[in-house]
This record gives C-alpha cells, structure tokens and sequence, in this order.
C-alpha cells in the first residue's frame, strides 16, 4: 500500500473491534542494491506525540484509506458474526429442545438493508464520541 504524507488512514482491530484514525507524519525510503523498500511513521488522534511504524499498526489491525471503506468492512464484519451466531444458537436450540426447527425457527424473518440510513452516536474506548451510518432495515 502507497501512502502520502498528511494522509490520513483508519485501522480495524483484527482480534478486539476497534476503528482508530491515524495520519501519515513521514514516508522513509531505503534503497539497497537489490530493493527499495519504503515505510511510513504515523501519530495516533488519540496520542500525537506518539510514533508508531506502519507496519507495527499493520500487525494487529486492518488499514483504510478512508472511512467508508472501514465502514464498508465492519459491517460486512458484523453481519458475519451474527449470521455465525444465529447459526450457532440454532444448532443448540434443535440439540437442546424438543422443537422441529421448520415449525419455530424459520419464524425468525430474513432482513434485507435497504439503501436509506439512519444516524447513530457511539462512545468508544477512550471517551470519544463517534456518529456512526447504520442501514434501514426492510422486511
């Protein structure tokens, strides 16, 4: 990935659900006979006097160019967990209970996202408030 210095960018948690925002402060590049190799250094919004490498951010987290694409990938991220869980619980509840699954599970009803949108204000981690874009749900 190719940034720019001043470009701002947007991490994913990988192992804990998280979205911080970053900004490219420096670009470093390494020529040697055989490679090129360029890194970054970035600051955290929540902590800018504080370095921290590219690729140590890269270990632990999913890197954005822009905040629609982070949204793009933690919703699709969330729709799959709870598509697993759902999955998941269904399999314990025909295990559990004395139930046929077409006569009490298939009453839960399959939802569509439309295109329309709603707005929504979270708190993260450190105290921030966030406005985040949830879909509309048709049924």
């Amino acid at each position: 990935m190719n940034f720019t210095v001043g470009q701002v960018i947007w991490a994913v948690g990988i192992s804990r659900p998280s979205l911080q925002v970053f900004q490219i402060v420096e670009e470093i590049t390494k020529k040697t006979i055989g490679a090129e190799i360029i890194s970054y250094i970035l600051i955290s919004a929540n902590s800018q006097d504080k370095l921290l490498n590219l690729e140590d951010l890269l270990n632990s987290n999913h890197v954005f160019k822009s905040s629609e694409e982070a949204q793009v990938f933690m919703m699709k991220s969330a729709a799959k967990a709870i598509d697993d869980a759902i999955e998941r619980t269904k399999s314990i509840a025909i295990q559990s209970f004395p139930i046929k699954e077409k006569e009490n599970l298939e009453a839960i009803e399959t939802i569509e996202l439309s295109d329309s949108t709603e707005t929504a204000k979270i708190q993260l981690e450190d105290g921030t408030i966030a406005n985040i874009t949830l879909p509309k749900v048709r049924r």
